[in-house]
């Protein structure tokens, strides 16, 4: 009787197999050697008319394309200058400010003296000024992407290696479900914020940055 019972019970509540879900992060990083000299500039300009500061920025720029140095950036904004009248309780436009960013990206720190100087002769025939916010060496994004992917590859085989040894220590067949990768690099040295008066800029040294990447995985044991 007891058998018959067993079997109907069986059907009735098939066996469930139990599993158990691992959450873990991988992190694996290089260090890797800079192939970018970076410079940031911002190029300032007031005028009392917006035709006036648009016609300085674009001597400006012109002076920056005639280097023909690689830079990203170089987009114009322009926008009024308002003081507030606190009798009148209102703004009142005084004239028009402009602004460009540039992101200089040079072969070698040499380079950002002739960056320097073009902005120098810029400035003696408009109302110019400029400021220098960061400097130093960078990884292209270039060899950021080859290094990303070797170092996602990595990562990978880190969290399969952990499957196994997952599967070993709990008598399990265990799987790795799903990757989430994540990247972390160190930008270019930050310096005070500076208003050049010569061509020679601090040089800061060619030392390794660290790329990392960040795996966040899911393992999946039956």
């Amino acid at each position: 009787m007891w058998q018959v019972f067993a079997l109907i019970s069986a059907l009735i509540f098939p066996a469930v197999a139990l599993s158990t879900e691992i959450k873990d992060t991988v992190v694996v990083y290089r260090e890797v050697k800079p192939d970018v000299y970076c410079i940031s500039v911002s190029v300032s300009a007031r005028g009392e008319s917006e035709s006036s500061v648009l016609q300085a920025l674009s001597r400006a720029d012109s002076y920056v394309r005639n280097l023909k140095l690689r830079y990203t950036g170089g987009r114009f904004t322009v926008f009024p200058n308002r003081e507030w009248i606190p009798s009148e309780k209102r703004y009142r436009i005084t004239g028009f400010v402009g602004k460009i960013n540039y992101r200089f990206l040079l072969k070698s720190p040499s380079q950002q003296e002739e960056v320097i100087r073009a902005l120098e002769e810029a400035k003696r025939g408009a109302p110019l000024n400029y400021t220098i916010s960061s400097v130093g060496w960078c990884v292209s994004d270039r060899l950021k992407k080859q290094v990303l992917k070797e170092l996602k590859i990595e990562a990978l085989k880190e969290a399969e290696g952990e499957a196994r040894v997952f599967g070993r220590e709990l008598h399990s067949k265990c799987l790795l479900k799903s990757v989430n990768f994540s990247t972390v690099s160190r930008p270019p040295i930050i310096m005070e914020a500076v208003r050049a008066r010569s061509q020679k800029l601090p040089q800061p040294p060619q030392s390794g940055q660290r790329v990392e990447v960040r795996a966040s995985i899911q393992i999946n044991c039956r």
